[in-house]
């Protein structure tokens, strides 16, 4: 935690510093390269942990090359992948058939699909650079080779990541509170300084997005947010299921504070996946020996699922409020219940009807190669109601190959199969995760709800397309016990 809030203060004085900035950035990757030498698993954790922090873009330190950024986050994957080719060089051992079944084995018609649908979109014409772009999110995945490699030499790996991990959400979760209380207080002098200061940090980093809603609430959404999803549903499960009262206790803590969290990000795309995996977390606690049962424990478990659940989001939003409302310095006019009823009713904003304006022409353009797919770096025009596009061209016509349907963008890019890639892919970790959930209920369960949600989450928001839901299905796999 002290490593990551150096970190993030050096990103913070970096970014008004250029200078200072690039010299952290060749810290940071001469650190990066010295770890990962020494031990592969510290450069994967901290590949790991940057995602969580840095976010959509991974830029929170930067070197500008011409007319190319080089984020952190490429370059710890630069530094990973070629230790791990050099280490398994070096070592020239075999793997486990485990190994290769359970973690490697299904995302290799993923590989093939991406492949696909880089090929097809040269062979249709499109535009070189777009494809590499287009593409570029779905290569962060071979971090999955020196994952795996890293847990075959250490069967704990896998915990000793998920302990990084936790941290790093704790801390995204308490940077987002912070921020919620910054941006309320906006009446003091010093106050705005920092609003002015950390606005144009986090926007130029890509962290997240800062908006003032009509009643004057201002919703802060990162989309490393979607950690905190998976965190809220695997601290209800710590609670159900740990021994340890000191364990429960924090989950309990932790769940609260993410509950606020998820209110705060005012993401419907979130709400839905926290629907479903609140939906098979549900499911999972009548399964007794592989069996649906209706037993009394199971439904008295069922209730205090649901209590602590409402409990977590009554306790998230008092923590909220009492950030918001906070008498020094004087708070700014905010209605909370109304932005909640809002955001939850109001589908006319411009972020809605852009996405649903997008639709119908996307799916015309999926219907020209609804099979084969029409390969990386196509593009669709569409209505934009986005004030952004709509100061440069008036008429909001607007085109990219960047879609928010996470599914119709796999879809058009990569054809059926590459839909098959994915459905594959979930269904094999959670077969993995149900066979193990007699052993290792609480990993089993938090791992399952959380694919659940990260896939639900797709539907509305390009997660499985990114190197943060990608990543996520990383640490889920890993997360198998056999």
């Amino acid at each position: 935690m002290l490593f990551i809030t150096l970190f993030e203060l050096v990103s913070f004085l970096g970014y008004f510093n250029p200078t200072a900035g690039k010299i952290a950035f060749a810290l940071a990757c001469i650190a990066a390269i010295v770890l990962t030498l020494q031990k592969l698993e510290y450069g994967l954790l901290l590949a790991l942990s940057e995602l969580v922090l840095g976010s959509k873009g991974g830029y929170l330190l930067s070197f500008p090359i011409e007319n190319f950024t080089l984020s952190l986050r490429i370059a710890l994957f630069i530094i990973v992948m070629s230790v791990f080719f050099l280490r398994a060089f070096q070592t020239r051992r075999s793997w486990q058939f485990a190994d290769l079944r359970t973690h490697l084995l299904p995302w290799i018609p993923l590989a093939v699909f991406v492949l696909w649908g880089m090929i097809i979109g040269i062979m249709r014409d499109n535009d070189f650079g777009n494809v590499l772009l287009d593409a570029n999110g779905y290569w962060y995945a071979a971090l999955l080779l020196p994952a795996v490699f890293a847990l075959h030499n250490d069967r704990k790996f896998s915990a000793r990541a998920l302990h990084v991990l936790a941290s790093a959400v704790v801390f995204l979760a308490a940077k987002t509170l912070i921020l919620v209380y910054l941006f309320s207080h906006g009446s003091a002098f010093y106050i705005n300084t920092l609003i002015w200061y950390g606005y144009r940090w986090i926007r130029a980093t890509e962290v997240g997005e800062i908006t003032v809603m009509p009643t004057n609430f201002v919703r802060i959404f990162m989309q490393s947010h979607i950690f905190i999803l998976a965190g809220f549903l695997a601290a209800l499960i710590v609670f159900l299921r740990h021994t340890d009262k000191t364990a429960r206790k924090l989950a309990l803590g932790c769940a609260a504070v993410f509950a606020g969290i998820l209110l705060t990000s005012f993401s419907r795309s979130y709400w839905v996946g926290l629907a479903a995996g609140l939906l098979v977390f549900t499911w999972l606690l009548f399964m007794r020996d592989g069996r649906i049962t209706f037993s009394l424990g199971a439904i008295r478990e069922k209730l205090t699922l649901v209590a602590v659940v409402m409990g977590a989001f009554l306790t998230g939003g008092a923590i909220l409020a009492a950030l918001i409302f906070f008498p020094y310095p004087r708070p700014s006019a905010v209605d909370l219940l109304a932005s909640l009823k809002d955001r939850s009713l109001e589908f006319g904003d411009a972020a809605t009807s852009s996405r649903w304006n997008l639709l119908p022409p996307l799916l015309s353009v999926v219907k020209e190669h609804t099979i084969l797919g029409s390969g990386f770096g196509t593009t669709v025009t569409y209505t934009s109601d986005d004030p952004r596009v709509r100061e440069t061209n008036p008429s909001g016509r607007y085109t990219t190959y960047a879609f928010e349907w996470g599914y119709l963008d796999i879809w058009l890019k990569m054809g059926l199969g590459g839909l098959f890639a994915f459905v594959w892919l979930f269904f094999s970790q959670a077969r993995a995760h149900l066979r193990s959930l007699r052993f290792h209920p609480i990993i089993a369960v938090s791992s399952l709800a959380a694919l659940v949600a990260l896939f639900a989450t797709s539907i509305f928001s390009p997660y499985l397309n990114h190197p943060l839901g990608l990543g996520l299905l990383i640490i889920t796999g890993l997360a198998i016990k056999e």
